[in-house]
């Protein structure tokens, strides 16, 4: 008899999980696109290969990633192919042979070879939803690339531009820090949150892309619905002192 934990047997699970697979697919994108283009590429700003340079990082990494889960899972299914002439041997129905006697030497000292299947299938189908995730986010990565790329018109950013861009990016990226900071001093509210904010905000890479969110800040930078001219004062002022002092 199988064991049985709360009702539900490992028969049970199974059945549940390939009855549920187009929706774990479905949802199985672990980055969404609105996170890749305000949160990924969005978040340099206006500078364009400093939104590539962040861009290929992250795909970069995801293309890594996702190479391992795909050679794991390839190793896991010719693994219950092995498991298979393992059974069968065990059936009686003769030797099979190996280019490598490591596998067969492992599967022969198995004495529950029924598990170690369910094993491997358990581990398959977990990665075939990480990879399907990652490749979904991956495609978003692809038509964010191909954008840059048009709107620098129609050349790959290179490390040259993007160490060039470097002075006026931290400039940019400074004032930003202020800002907050004063923000967060005069109305409690906290730096990250409006950094989130102020990407949600951002103009989206994308032409006719829905990732918008409504402004946060009125024009004169303060934070909707407070009005704190004040604020702005502060901020100006401290940052006029911080470009005269060079």
């Amino acid at each position: 008899m199988p064991s049985r934990v709360n009702g539900s047997t490992l028969r049970d699970l199974f059945a549940a999980w390939e009855r549920l697979m187009p929706e774990f697919r479905e949802m199985g994108q672990i980055k969404t696109n609105f996170d890749s283009e305000k949160f990924t590429a969005g978040k340099e700003g206006r500078f364009i290969a400093c939104q590539f340079h962040m861009l290929m990082r992250q795909y970069r990494l995801y293309m890594q990633q996702t190479i391992e889960w795909m050679i794991e899972y390839e190793e896991l299914k010719r693994k219950r192919e092995f498991i298979k002439k393992e059974f069968a041997f065990r059936r009686g129905e003769g030797e099979y042979s190996t280019s490598a006697g490591a596998m067969k030497l492992e599967l022969r000292g198995m004495e529950h070879l029924d598990l170690e299947d369910l094993r491997c299938q358990n581990q398959m189908q977990g990665r075939e939803i990480d990879i399907w995730g990652r490749l979904q986010v991956m495609q978003h990565f692809e038509k964010l690339r191909i954008e840059i790329i048009r709107q620098n018109d129609g050349k790959v950013p290179t490390n040259e531009e993007f160490q060039a861009e470097q002075p006026e990016y931290y400039h940019w990226f400074l004032q930003s820090d202020i800002f907050k900071e004063i923000l967060e001093r005069n109305t409690g509210i906290r730096c990250g949150t409006t950094e989130s904010a102020l990407q949600s905000a951002r103009k989206p890479i994308l032409p006719g892309s829905s990732m918008q969110t409504p402004p946060f800040f009125a024009e004169n930078g303060s934070p909707l619905p407070l009005e704190l001219p004040e604020l702005v004062e502060q901020a100006n002022l401290l940052l006029s002192e911080t470009e005269d002092n060079g």
